[in-house]
């Protein structure tokens, strides 16, 4: 999924981008597809997932970090691998 305003989505309507924005959007796909997915993301989008299993922690079982050079310490957030290189096809 592309975050509100990147990619190939919409803009917000209101044309606030905050983080809390971002993440209430992870949590609605992950409810619409009704099933606890494991949430891979790149810089925003991975602040956006860590974000959102802030909230709800039960939303998904893990997530993966693809940011090269950026750490977590939340336990659940697993370390880059060479499958998240952005020139992975």
């Amino acid at each position: 999924m592309d975050l509100r305003g990147h990619g190939e989505s919409g803009w917000s309507p209101d044309g606030k981008y905050r983080l809390e924005r971002f993440a209430a959007d992870v949590v609605q796909i992950v409810e619409h597809l009704g099933t606890a997915p494991v949430l891979v993301g790149a810089s925003l989008g991975c602040n956006a997932s860590l974000a959102a299993l802030g909230h709800r922690p039960e939303l998904a079982p893990s997530c993966a970090d693809c940011a090269p050079g950026r750490r977590s310490n939340s336990p659940r957030c697993k370390a880059p691998t060479a499958g998240c290189s952005p020139r992975a096809p």
